[in-house]
């Protein structure tokens, strides 16, 4: 049997240091540890941060009351330091997984309410833990290009270091077909025709795995999944969208894709003390105005730090903004000026030049807005932003709100930013909404966001 018991993060913490699950007498018929028995398998859903951790396993038959115990565990909710009564039972711990499930995955409706765990919500939650928790295998692909003929070096990383080389070439119309198919999936995009939007990212997904995977050994890419991805290169590779690689599936389903910015570094951490929203500065888009309150209210709840502003005016005190936040969601209009992007502010852009006039950059940029910006991207990485969200073409005016939302959800629960984009790109995929298959990850995909506390 399964069960699943409330508790705060404090508290957690003390059941995995003492082996012990306490709960008040007066949360009994909530949380009833008398129906516990040895083997029996506890999951804690630390509602604070909203993820669950287990397994813990009851290793005793013995469930005692206990009067007045001087420290915790004190799980189950509510004021559960400041009752007599307590009944407590034993955990072995050991086979807690290291990283919690978020509770989105957990399977439950919300305001679902459950002590014992179906067996199907067992299978559920060692399923995502096994997820969130499994190492993938770095795999690096840096391509070259000269005219049409490409050069692969790959590096793979698991149990030593194993290289190797490849070459393809392009067929002579590659990139016409490719920015033909582009369009086409962009003005679907823009006339919400979702589903036939679906079949042309596939359809662009095909080329790009007939014109560079098929063929080279990195077929297992998409027939195993297991790897973080890791493709680097000029100007160029930016410029083919191998986010949507297919063949039987898109290859962000079951691996990690991010395009290094600066393969010579990697950062373990960010810390994430505060954030800056920029929302619909031109006043042009209702969606991407609400998408910044809602994040706005999703920061503040989490305990951080944030500012949200609006309208226009606001280049000039936007440069020295980026030196003092950690992280900076824009949502709103970009330049349609392919050579030079910007975001639009209003009466003024911020372009790739007022970036590199700034003293400090964010660890992260999410640029939420209608319009390719992979270039502003790039441009924010050369500065030494640590990790880029950017669109590749016009998305459609608050249509990836809940993507943007479980992203974030993900990332500041501990989640490396590479699991958070790929699973909350898998949602939103799964859940009928393919608008935020237009967005790409830049950076290194296995830094860890953390909350700060300072």
């Amino acid at each position: 049997m399964a069960y699943l018991i409330h508790t705060d993060e404090n508290n957690l913490v003390k059941t995995l240091k003492t082996g012990l699950i306490r709960i008040p007498r007066s949360l009994i018929e909530r949380f009833n540890i008398y129906q516990l028995r040895k083997g029996d398998i506890v999951f804690l859903y630390d509602f604070e941060n909203m993820k669950i951790a287990g397994p813990f396993i009851k290793s005793s038959e013995d469930v005692n009351e206990e009067k007045n115990p001087k420290s915790g565990p004190f799980n189950g909710y509510g004021k559960t330091g400041s009752h007599y009564h307590y009944i407590s039972t034993r955990v072995d711990c050991s086979q807690v997984f290291e990283k919690g499930l978020p509770f989105r995955f957990a399977g439950f409706k919300k305001g679902e309410d459950t002590f014992f765990l179906k067996k199907k919500d067992e299978s559920i939650f060692f399923e995502e833990l096994n997820k969130v928790n499994n190492e993938k295998i770095p795999l690096i692909i840096n391509i070259s290009f000269s005219g049409d003929d490409g050069r692969a070096t790959v590096i793979e990383i698991n149990r030593g270091t194993q290289f190797s080389d490849f070459t393809f070439k392009l067929t002579a119309n590659f990139r016409s077909v490719l920015e033909r198919k582009m369009k086409i999936g962009e003005n679907l995009l823009q006339t919400s025709n979702m589903e036939n939007y679906t079949e042309s990212l596939k359809d662009i997904g095909r080329l790009v795995y007939d014109a560079v995977f098929r063929g080279t050994g990195l077929e297992k890419v998409f027939t195993r999944g297991g790897f973080s991805i890791y493709i680097a290169g000029d100007a160029r590779v930016n410029d083919i969208p191998f986010e949507i690689s297919y063949d039987g599936a898109f290859i962000f389903e079951n691996n990690f894709l991010a395009f290094r910015g600066d393969e010579g570094k990697r950062h373990e951490t960010a810390r994430v003390k505060r954030v800056l929203i920029i929302a619909d500065p031109s006043g042009s888009f209702s969606g991407a105005y609400d998408e910044g309150l809602k994040l706005y209210d999703f920061f503040s709840a989490m305990g951080i730090s944030v500012d949200f502003y609006s309208r226009d005016r606001l280049k000039d005190r936007l440069v020295d903004w980026f030196s003092q936040y950690d992280i900076v969601h824009f949502s709103g209009h970009s330049s349609p000026d392919d050579s030079s992007p910007a975001w639009d502010l209003g009466e003024s852009h911020f372009t790739a030049l007022d970036i590199a006039g700034a003293k400090r950059c964010p660890h992260l940029v999410f640029s939420c807005s209608c319009g390719n910006t992979l270039k502003l991207a790039s441009s924010f990485l050369k500065a030494g932003v640590k990790n880029v969200v950017s669109s590749r073409w016009k998305i459609t005016d608050g249509g990836v709100t809940d993507f943007v939302l479980c992203f974030y959800e993900l990332l500041i629960n501990n989640c490396e930013i590479g699991y958070a984009f790929n699973r909350a790109m898998c949602e939103s995929y799964t859940g009928k909404n393919p608008v935020p298959l237009a967005f790409s990850l830049f950076g290194e995909s296995r830094l860890i966001y953390e909350k700060s506390t300072a």
